[in-house]
């Protein structure tokens, strides 16, 4: 999900069940992400 309130880019990437750890399986949706909408 993608809001362009104020005119800041900003996306939304629910983790469920993790709590405050960062696991790997998660790692390939902050690449697309860095690759896609941040880099845009």
């Amino acid at each position: 999900m993608e809001s362009a309130a104020a005119g800041a880019k900003t996306a939304v990437h629910e983790m469920n069940g993790v709590g405050h750890a960062y696991p790997e399986s998660e790692y390939p949706a902050v690449r697309a992400w860095l690759r896609g909408p941040v880099l845009k």
